[in-house]
Formats: structure tokens, C-alpha cells, sequence
């Protein structure tokens, strides 16, 4: 996209799976990195806010801390 090489991971808990997309990849023999932007690891534990319209936002979770990850355009993440 524009350049942009744009990672796809599956985001699972107990109840369901979303899909949270990342900037910054591996294309053939690319590799892409976004500063800011890292992508999670497997087991790692991150907060994800769904939107009804658009990408979801999503950020780690460390010690009760939530920082980096992918906020999106607009409002960081809103507690419901």
C-alpha cells in the first residue's frame, strides 16, 4: 500500500480472534521496518480495541502498562 508493506496477525483470547494489522513486514526477499511499530511476538500480551469501521488499534501490555503497538489514526484507546 503506497509502499507500505502491511503485516496481518490473528489476535485470539478465550471468546474470540480478531485481526489487528501492522506496518512494517516481510515481502518475498523484503524485509520492512516501521519505527515504533514493533510487531508482537507470539505469547506476548497486548490490548486490542475493535472499531466497528476500519483497522482495530491494539498496544502491548506490560505490568499493568499499556505502550507502543499500532493506535491508528484518532483517539488512543478508549476504556469501555
Amino acid at each position: 500500500e503506497r509502499g507500505l508493506i502491511w503485516s496481518k496477525f490473528l489476535v485470539r483470547d478465550a471468546d474470540r480472534t480478531v485481526e489487528v494489522e501492522i506496518p512494517g513486514g516481510q515481502l518475498g526477499e523484503h524485509t520492512q521496518v516501521v519505527s515504533e511499530h514493533e510487531p508482537p511476538g507470539d505469547g506476548n500480551q497486548i490490548v486490542v480495541a475493535t472499531h466497528r469501521k476500519g483497522p482495530h488499534a491494539w498496544a502491548f501490555l506490560r505490568d499493568g502498562v499499556v505502550y507502543g503497538g499500532s493506535l491508528g489514526d484518532g483517539p488512543a484507546i478508549q476504556w469501555e
